[in-house]
């Protein structure tokens, strides 16, 4: 996927999320990715364990150990690449979400290319930099769970090609 897919996917999955948030939070300020400088500074720092979220997914498409999907990944082959989707919840805040899926991309040699903040829910997306189109997006809501709160996450990815 190119970069201006994976901006596109990302922002087009904020919309979706931000039509289910109340008109205060859909009218929150939605802020730009950080500066380089205020990227976190460990990049060699190990990215806790995860679950691949389906049978052949990269590595760094993985759900944290907690997680658990709403149903089996979607998977299919496209022109960049083996590519899939998966939804599901944890326990994680949606800020915890985006660095465990930062530090899964970065581990695997992707760059971020965005985050975004909308109201509560957070976005992240990470591709290669050659021409592969290996990439990830992450939308992160929160929601009430029956054990307290939790997060729900839209995970994408292709593998590239």
């Amino acid at each position: 996927m190119s970069m201006k897919g994976v901006c596109l996917a990302l922002a087009a999955g904020l919309a979706l999320t931000a039509c289910s948030e109340s008109a205060d939070d859909a009218a929150a300020e939605t802020a730009a990715a950080p500066a380089a400088s205020e990227a976190p500074a460990s990049k060699a720092a190990r990215p806790a364990a995860g679950v691949p979220a389906a049978a052949k997914a990269p590595a760094y498409a993985v759900l944290p150990q907690d997680g658990r999907a709403e149903a089996p990944a979607t998977v299919a082959d496209g022109p960049d690449g083996p590519g899939g989707m998966v939804t599901y919840e944890t326990a994680l805040s949606p800020d915890a979400v985006v660095e465990f899926h930062r530090g899964h991309a970065e581990a695997a040699g992707l760059a971020t290319v965005s985050t975004m903040t909308l109201g509560e829910a957070r976005g992240y997306a990470a591709a290669a930099q050659d021409a592969s189109g290996a990439g990830v997006q992450v939308i992160a809501s929160p929601v009430a769970g029956e054990a307290g709160p939790e997060t729900s996450v839209q995970l994408t990815w292709t593998a590239g090609g």
